[in-house]
């Protein structure tokens, strides 16, 4: 499943336009292809290029010299390319990124791919594309090309590639950039100064000028900086200067966020060590930057930062309090905001902190003692010096900032529109089509909204939103639903408040998490939003249901009135769907908690209306740990025999290849290799029984993968069509039943990909007209279709689903912590904007919160499609049973044969837009018919109501 998820990922990175506009010709590190000072070169980037026009220009493009570029790109040109040939793409190898520097006066946002091929390029998995955004306004486009590997060897690291998965940049075939243009409209860029650079050539400098007899040191592979001399991890002391205790210390950090903080030192193992200095005896001002290593790999860590007499930080944490707020989890509760410099105050300033310690020096050495503690740069000046010093430390911060802004990328948000009689804030009910960020302001339509009127049964989840735009700083806004009276009683405590918190990643800003609160600050210019999710107790009589939402800004309370259908029938909840997520389980790092939190977290997965979850597949001799298994039985899943849990037999063949076979870590350098050995049919056939036996008695329905996403260069958790579909029948010839696979299209490297429909039970594909011949092949062939990846919107969990026959939604991942960019910071933390750290589920403290987890948005859309389809499998129940009115019948027919034909098939034809023949994880289907969900649910209860 790694590639759905990772083809989302952004490899680039983007900086704000600042950062490199120093870039010239004949600078060290600097290698200029164009600067478009010459006509010549507008013909030399004319050429092989594609729907791309270009003329000089002297306008706002410009960055390096008098002209720049003007690029257009025509509208419904699908890809447009920019080329570069002949000695433009010559001596790639000696850079490690590609620049340019563009202007972009409209307001689209645009997905570019660098291209790079090789004598070895024969199609997408041999080549290599490396991604960035094109944003509204000025930018400089940076993106890394020193690691440049194929596509096809995405998931594995540089130093486990071999030689020839990696592009050979010294003989590139093709250097290009491209994009998709838009259907409506030509894009036009400003473009100058197309460069490469190596690495040194990327910093600003700071200029500091220190106080007379200031001291200073800047720690680890740093930056020349006039006054701060370098003392890297093997500086033992000299007698001036170095460490007297080494303890395997390492020098850390890529120069960001700046120059001081952005390199270091520190211990990987966790022990402490000691800095010194010679320094006349007497009392001094010390400004040190150093920050905790938070990091899972150091266990029981003791924390301690000792400058000289002076004990700046000191902790031992216990295991629950390292996995809690203070230190993984520290910025959990950090509400997004766009203040000035709130990047820096909320974040920065945390993970590089600056400490300000008065010490007296004895014996000629002043010490700094450090374990669990990164060591960045410090300053030591007499005390006498006072004002000295604070002008120093307020400089050296404003200069920090300075350069931390300028690596920012351009992000320039929106005031949300004003209306007249707004006042500070306006309270609106969002329509089920607005995706609401922090720049997102109500419609007029959204404005006259002004009370929810719903429907459910008995037992049933509802899931509806508020939000308010603010307008100024206006203190807190608080949400409170009432409880709900009428023909019976719904307390307010049967509807859960959850405010979704955002954080800026790259260009934009990322929904974080919901937070389990109704109360958070205003803040002028961003919208908040809440979601509501109530579950209908069990109990409720059918009638009439009266209540409201109370929306407090300041001394403005908004009052949105809530009506309540509750219907007169019970949902099927035991439907023969198979609902799940990939799952690796976040389990507390002590292991004393471990069944109570993977089982809260299998419980909220059947709270959504999951009935199935992947559990860890057989070893090598076809034994299967049932931990999993017995906990996802005891929450309820797997009460019908189409609940299918997942897993996946390819670690029998892995792992027999590896180590009983020996072919050690060819397994995965030449994936399928196992196939070359006579002897490894009879080995997997034996294991592949004693699985196949587990399977008949174990108790949950399970799901059993072939091979993930085959393909015809495959890394080492694929295999190619012709292994995949022997995996399947050596299963299937061990007696494994329900043997699935999950193809990403109909064809892969030009091979035609659906005869695993005819070796497979299960067919699970992304949803979308690259997997025409699958979707339509496998229920023809009698063969069970499932969906995954196709994202986690409502629709496509509920109604498409639904229409296209398939009885499967899978999506990846639960919660799988990556993405995010290389930049050098130590520490492993969660709800950071600078870390990699992120997920569906994202991890939270075990501790104090169910599951050991926060959840997002997502969740709750696919939980609203898993209802829909409740009601039409309830509907399709009561028809099959007969004994009803035939006009209700008859209506209830034509009711669902419209459904049916308003939905279209494949999401990709009018009607239906899919992300990449379907759509990246989260995205989802998007459509019109997305608004009609609500609508159908309702015409399915009033239905129900007329057929009990």
């Amino acid at each position: 499943m790694r590639t759905s998820i990772r083809n989302g990922l952004k490899l680039a990175v983007v900086f704000g336009l600042a950062m490199l506009t120093s870039a010239r010709a004949g600078q060290d590190g600097i290698r200029v292809l164009f600067d478009f000072e010459e006509d010549s070169d507008i013909a030399a980037i004319s050429q092989g290029s594609q729907n791309a026009a270009f003329d000089l220009s002297q306008d706002d493009g410009v960055t390096s010299g008098k002209r720049c570029c003007r690029m257009t790109f025509k509208k419904g040109g699908d890809f447009s390319e920019v080329h570069f040939n002949g000695d433009k793409r010559q001596g790639w190898s000696d850079y490690d990124y590609f620049a340019m520097d563009v202007n972009n006066l409209g307001e689209d946002r645009t997905d570019l791919t660098l291209e790079l091929w090789d004598a070895l390029t024969k199609g997408y998995p041999t080549r290599c594309g490396l991604e960035a955004h094109v944003v509204p306004g000025k930018q400089t486009i940076l993106i890394p090309i020193n690691r440049a590997k194929r596509n096809g060897k995405e998931g594995r690291g540089w130093d486990e590639l071999e030689p020839k998965d990696k592009i050979d940049m010294r003989n590139l075939r093709v250097c290009k950039f491209q994009f998709k243009t838009p259907k409506d409209h030509d894009l036009v860029w400003r473009v100058d100064n197309i460069r490469l650079l190596k690495e040194d050539a990327l910093g600003l400098k700071m200029k500091v000028k220190l106080p007379e007899g200031a001291q200073a040191f800047n720690f680890g592979a740093a930056p020349d900086m006039e006054g701060f001399p370098v003392l890297r991890a093997a500086a033992v002391f000299d007698g001036a200067k170095g460490f007297t205790s080494k303890n395997d210390l390492k020098d850390c950090g890529k120069r960001w966020p700046d120059p001081l903080a952005g390199t270091g030192v520190y211990s990987p193992s966790g022990r402490p060590y000691t800095f010194e200095a010679a320094m006349a005896d007497g009392d001094y001002r010390v400004w040190l930057i150093a920050g905790p290593v938070i990091r899972t790999d150091i266990q029981n860590p003791k924390y301690l930062l000792k400058v000289g007499d002076t004990v700046v930080f000191e902790d031992q944490p216990s295991t629950a309090a390292l996995y809690g707020e203070k230190y993984i989890y520290r910025f959990m509760k950090t509400i997004y905001s766009q203040r000035p410099n709130a990047l820096w105050q909320d974040f920065i300033d945390k993970m590089y902190p600056v400490h300000q310690v008065a010490v007296k020096v004895t014996g000629g050495r002043l010490t700094v003692e450090a374990c669990n503690f990164e060591l960045c740069a410090m300053v030591v000046l007499p005390a006498a010096q006072k004002s000295a010093f604070e002008d120093m430390a307020r400089t050296l911060e404003q200069e920090r900032v300075r350069v931390f802004t300028a690596s920012l990328p351009p992000f320039n948000p929106k005031m949300p529109a004003r209306m007249a009689g707004d006042g500070d804030s306006v309270a609106f009910i969002p329509a089920e089509l607005t995706s609401v960020s922090p720049q997102t302001g109500p419609t007029p339509a959204e404005r006259q909204t002004k009370s929810y009127d719903l429907a459910a049964a008995a037992g049933q989840n509802l899931i509806f939103r508020v939000a308010i735009t603010a307008f100024a700083d206006a203190g807190t806004v608080t949400v409170v639903p009432s409880a709900l009276g009428g023909a019976g009683a719904v307390p307010a405590s049967a509807t859960r408040v959850l405010f979704e918190d955002f954080r800026l990643r790259g260009v934009d800003a990322v929904e974080s998490a919901l937070l389990a609160t109704n109360a958070v600050p205003l803040e002028r210019g961003v919208t908040r939003c809440f979601w509501l999710w109530m579950t209908v107790p069990k109990d409720a009589r059918p009638g009439a249901y009266a209540g409201s939402l109370a929306v407090s800004a300041g001394t403005t309370t908004t009052t949105f009135p809530i009506k309540l259908k509750v219907y007169p029938f019970t949902l099927e909840d035991n439907m023969p769907y198979s609902f799940g997520m990939w799952y690796a389980m976040h389990k507390p790092a002590d292991g004393s908690q471990t069944r109570r939190v993977i089982k809260e977290q299998l419980e909220f997965m059947r709270e959504i209306g999951f009935t199935g979850v992947e559990v860890p597949g057989p070893d090598m001799n076809g034994h299967t740990d049932t931990f999993l298994i017995d906990l996802a039985k005891e929450v309820g899943m797997g009460r019908n025999p189409g609940q299918m849990s997942m897993t996946s037999a390819l670690g029998i063949g892995r792992t027999l290849g590896r180590n009983r076979m020996g072919l050690g870590a060819q397994i995965d350098r030449r994936p399928g290799c196992e196939f070359d050995r006579p002897e490894f049919h009879g080995l997997f056939l034996n294991s592949a029984k004693t699985f196949a036996a587990f399977l008949k008695q174990c108790g949950l329905p399970l799901a059993v993968q072939s091979v993930d996403e085959p393909r015809e260069i495959p890394n080492p958790w694929n295999r190619n069509l012709e292994q995949t579909d022997t995996y399947a029948d050596w299963l299937h010839e061990a007696g494994v039943q329900n043997v699935y696979v999950t193809p990403m299209g109909d064809n892969n490297s030009g091979k035609d990909y659906t005869a695993l429909v005819d070796h497979h039970d299960i067919i699970s594909t992304h949803a979308g007209k690259a997997s025409t011949k699958l979707m339509t092949l496998t229920p023809q062939k009698g063969k069970t279709l499932w969906l995954y990846n196709t994202g986690m919107d409502r629709l496509s969990w509920g109604f498409y689903n639904w229409r296209v026959g398939s009885t499967g939604r899978w999506e990846w991942h639960f919660c799988w912590g990556e993405g995010g960019p290389d930049n050098g910071y130590l520490n492993e933390e969660w709800y950071n904007p600078f870390t990699g750290l992120d997920g569906a589920a994202p991890q939270a403290p075990y501790a104090t919160q169910r599951g050991g987890m926060l959840y997002k948005s997502r969740f709750l859309t696919a939980a609203d499609g898993i209802t829909d389809g409740a009601y039409l499998v309830t509907l399709e129940n009561r028809l099959a049973k007969g004994n009803a009115n035939p006009e209700t019948v008859r209506k209830a027919r034509a009711f669902l044969d419209n459904v049916k034909q308003a939905i279209p098939f494949l999401p990709d034809v009018a009607g239906l837009e899919g992300a990449n023949s379907g759509a990246l994880v989260g995205e989802g289907i998007k459509a019109p018919a997305t608004a009609l969900c609500e609508t159908w649910r309702c015409q399915i209860g009033d239905l129900l109501t007329e057929l009990k």
